[in-house]
């Protein structure tokens, strides 16, 4: 997704910091690794238990990156918000609203990626596609891949962690579900309840979307 940086701002909620012109563009490829960054891109500052990204944000806008989404100022361009997780998962949010993209959303207690993967390598014939990469369906993984998907994807494949905040507050229009297995949804009622009250939200589906559940 190509976005301002002040749009990132609004959408996010946050603050621009060391920022010389808001109608800076990220253009890349982002990512919450700094060695990741596409030139263009944007670094999502993660601090982890043992590494903090913030402490990388001067090596990744070294390495072409516009600008970096931060909990603090890191003295280079930067989109400040108070939980970067939360403000990645708007931001994804805002980019669905914008996407003309055909998504296809996958969740279930197994099966998932493989699923996902044949469906990118069907769908890839028919136009351009992007898809969660691996088994990167994390709270930081699924928004990273909904932000990879530029104005020329055709279909946008998401595989979302069963139990993912993120893909339970993400709610896409032009979209359809599938669930792999549910081996899950004990914990929850039946399949169809899970739909409706979990990552597959039916709120979440365009009309005309289609819901696929195993059995």
């Amino acid at each position: 997704m190509i976005m301002t940086l002040a749009e990132i701002a609004d959408a996010t909620g946050g603050t621009l910091h060391d920022v010389p012109d808001p109608q800076a563009r990220v253009t890349g490829r982002s990512a919450a690794d700094s060695r990741h960054v596409a030139p263009g891109g944007m670094f999502v500052a993660v601090a982890g238990t043992r590494v903090d990204g913030h402490d990388f944000a001067a090596q990744a806008i070294a390495a072409g990156a516009a600008c970096v989404l931060a909990s603090h100022p890191v003295g280079v361009p930067a989109v400040v918000t108070d939980d970067v997780v939360a403000a990645l998962g708007r931001l994804a949010q805002h980019a669905l609203t914008r996407t003309g993209a055909q998504i296809i959303a996958l969740t279930g207690s197994s099966g998932k990626t493989s699923t996902k993967d044949l469906l990118a390598q069907v769908l890839a014939g028919h136009g351009e596609t992007v898809a969660t990469p691996g088994s990167f369906n994390t709270e930081i993984g699924l928004p990273l891949t909904v932000l990879g998907a530029a104005p020329s994807t055709r279909y946008l494949i998401l595989e979302m962690g069963a139990s993912s905040s993120a893909a339970t507050e993400m709610r896409p229009s032009r979209s359809s579900g599938m669930v792999t297995t549910s081996a899950i949804v004990s914990r929850q009622g039946s399949s169809l309840e899970w739909c409706s009250n979990g990552p597959m939200n039916t709120t979440g589906r365009s009309a005309g979307g289609i819901a696929s559940v195993s059995r």
